[in-house]
């Protein structure tokens, strides 16, 4: 990741199934014990505390700061960063997310909690880190996918997310239609999204995005204005109608499959 201002800037991506960064994928389950255990793998120690990190996956919880989990997962895709860099100190600047629909009301919170400690220090894997976090900016989940291209985009575009679920049917998938300048701004809406699935309904929440991108090259103002009429909503109503039709398909396939093969056992 970048420099900026003598810190690392170091993106995490802290999902509900795993934690990813530049180097490493990690399920986000955390076993916490106040003696050290017998298995010292991925074993996290700080403030007195043992954490086993990556054991599954943490059950899905809409507030991520409602326990110290999500920090201790932080800590741990700083390690693995700082590692992979041959860094056992550095400053760090954070690059974080969290789903549109909970920015506007979780953004501060969120900020504060990843930011709780200005200096810590901890061992993961035996190996000693001291990490001081000079800041951190939280983003639009699926912001990431676009951020070092934004100048590519101009007008509409749409970006699917398609996260972890509680279990192997139900998955987060998020839809956001996005409007790009030349600039760097970026402005996201829902257009359709569930936590179990799709919905068509409309836009409930939106947040703008300023300053994402650094000398992001400006597009030639060639005196000439787009009038191509913009159907992307419409469009993308379809495409969320289709999938819902065929998620429900899907679970009625599996229901009728599931009573065919009960009768012939029977």
């Amino acid at each position: 990741m970048k420099n900026s201002n003598d810190s690392l800037i170091l993106g995490i991506d802290h999902g509900y199934g795993n934690i990813k960064t530049a180097n490493k994928t990690f399920g986000t389950g955390v076993y916490v014990s106040d003696t050290e255990p017998a298995f010292k793998d991925n074993l996290l120690t700080w403030n007195g505390k043992y954490y086993t990190i990556g054991e599954g996956h943490k059950e899905f919880v809409a507030d991520k700061i409602q326990d110290m989990d999500y920090y201790v997962l932080t800590l741990a895709a700083v390690a693995y960063e700082l590692r992979a860099r041959g860094l056992r100190e550095a400053k760090v600047h954070l690059a974080a997310g969290l789903p549109l629909t909970w920015l506007t009301a979780q953004k501060e919170a969120f900020r504060s909690y990843l930011l709780q400690n200005k200096e810590v220090e901890f061992s993961f894997n035996g190996i000693d880190y001291k990490v001081e976090f000079t800041g951190a900016d939280i983003f639009p989940q699926g912001f990431a996918a676009i951020a070092d291209r934004i100048h590519e985009f101009s007008g509409t575009n749409m970006l699917c997310d398609i996260g972890n679920g509680t279990d192997e049917n139900d998955r987060m998938i998020w839809i956001y239609e996005f409007t790009a300048d030349a600039v760097g701004s970026v402005t996201f809406e829902i257009i359709a999204s569930d936590e179990n699935g799709f919905t068509s309904e409309s836009v409930y929440a939106s947040a703008d995005v300023k300053d994402v991108a650094e000398n992001t090259p400006e597009t030639p103002d060639d005196g000439e204005t787009d009038t191509t009429p913009d159907n992307s909503c419409c469009f993308m109503k379809f495409i969320s109608f289709i999938c819902n039709f065929f998620k429900k398909l899907i679970n009625i396939l599996r229901t009728i499959s599931t009573f065919v093969m009960g009768g012939i056992t029977a």
